[in-house]
């Protein structure tokens, strides 16, 4: 007898970037002004002598308010995690993957999320679905919901996936898993309020709805630390500092 095991690992990266504006460099010079000026009354005459500032956008010393800083590109999403990741080129070569994962974190227009991504994500998904040795019925969360031929099987999960954004039912009474809201939808699930929880396995919720269509049992094999998941369950979601 043959054992077969098939381990995947996460091989993408989710860069965050913070990007900061400055108001000048030391390379830049700012021209000033003397002036002398007089003034005489009944009263008697008062005159100054001297340098005048001006700023941009207000200034400290002055009491004015900063303006903002001017926004750069969007470089990333924050939508459902590990999507990006999971299901987009994900057994495709390093360079093609690494563009196509930036340009989805890149891309701040929903209306085109469909004609850009859908495709790869389905195509994606029918190779995720034999993870667990089987294809097809009863094996991924949505399978045949658009009964079809081939790849349309993938067509109802792949257009929830593509649609890269966090769901949250907020009349629900628990808070238990992360895709609970479409667990609740797509497999009659208890009501969740879904969303995304820094306790939840984001990466074992994932991969168990792609391979086994459920929300759990397919495991990476990572496991949090204790102390780890008791400061995450409570904000900031910070451990203790290191005596």
């Amino acid at each position: 007898m043959m054992t077969r095991k098939i381990a995947l690992a996460c091989l993408g990266t989710l860069a965050l970037g913070v990007m900061i504006s400055a108001c000048g460099d030391d390379d830049e010079t700012t021209a000033t002004t003397t002036t002398t000026s007089s003034s005489s009354s009944a009263g008697g005459s008062t005159s100054s002598s001297g340098g005048s500032t001006s700023s941009s956008g207000g200034g400290g010393g002055g009491g004015g308010v900063p303006a903002p800083p001017v926004l750069g590109a969007q470089i990333d999403r924050k939508g459902r995690p590990a999507i990006n990741t999971a299901a987009n080129r994900a057994f495709t070569n390093d360079p093609m993957r690494n563009a196509a994962e930036d340009a989805w974190n890149a891309d701040g227009n929903p209306a085109m999320w469909q004609a850009n991504y859908f495709e790869n994500v389905r195509t994606t998904l029918a190779i995720l679905d034999s993870l667990d040795g089987v294809c097809g019925a009863n094996s991924q969360l949505a399978f045949n919901l658009d009964p079809g031929n081939g790849l349309d099987e993938y067509k109802a999960l792949a257009t929830v996936l593509t649609n890269d954004w966090l769901t949250v039912n907020s009349g629900a009474s628990t808070c238990a898993s992360y895709l609970g809201v479409e667990a609740e939808a797509l497999l009659s699930a208890t009501a969740d309020c879904g969303g995304r929880r820094p306790t939840d396995d984001v990466i074992e919720t994932t991969y168990s709805a792609v391979a086994a269509g459920l929300i759990s049992g397919i495991d990476d094999g990572v496991t949090a630390r204790a102390t780890a998941v008791t400061a995450q369950m409570n904000f900031p979601y910070l451990e203790a500092k290191n005596d």
